[in-house]
């Protein structure tokens, strides 16, 4: 099945009545519903799955040092491919204003869109991983 996976930052100063008023109901360049957008597809995935367990954030050092890092109250939304890997994105739940699936069956894609508030600021760490600056660099990084 192909995923694809929405990503929007809400923007608090948006006003429907604006846009109903002077530009036909659409948002306009001076009234934009989200700061920023990002989507991507992700192929032959076999499964979809929402754990709830503590989100694992690894990182590397210059020096090669491996770290890790449990973070709690994250959404998870697994992938797992045909091999047996696993994709996690994930989204600090504090920057989680709400999440919303769609498929479409005429085109065999199933969508997952993930709203995000403006504050606090939402850091892309990884691909499809957005967290809070300090869930993603605070303390708690243990050596693996």
């Amino acid at each position: 099945m192909r995923i694809q996976l929405n990503f929007k930052c809400i923007n608090n100063s948006y006003s429907q009545e604006y846009a109903d008023q002077y530009h036909c109901g659409k948002e306009n360049e001076n009234n934009r519903k989200y700061h920023w957008e990002h989507s991507f597809e992700v192929p032959d995935v076999i499964e979809v799955s929402k754990p709830g367990e503590p989100f694992k954030l690894r990182a590397e050092l210059e020096d090669g040092t491996q770290l890790q890092k449990e973070i709690e109250d994250v959404y998870i939304l697994r992938l797992k491919f045909d091999d047996g890997q696993n994709k996690d994105c994930a989204v600090s739940r504090t920057i989680l204003k709400k999440t919303h699936e769609a498929y479409l069956e005429k085109e065999g894609i199933k969508r997952f869109y993930f709203y995000l508030n403006e504050e606090p600021i939402a850091l892309e760490v990884l691909d499809g991983v957005y967290l809070t600056e300090e869930d993603a660099y605070g303390e708690g990084f243990v050596v693996e």
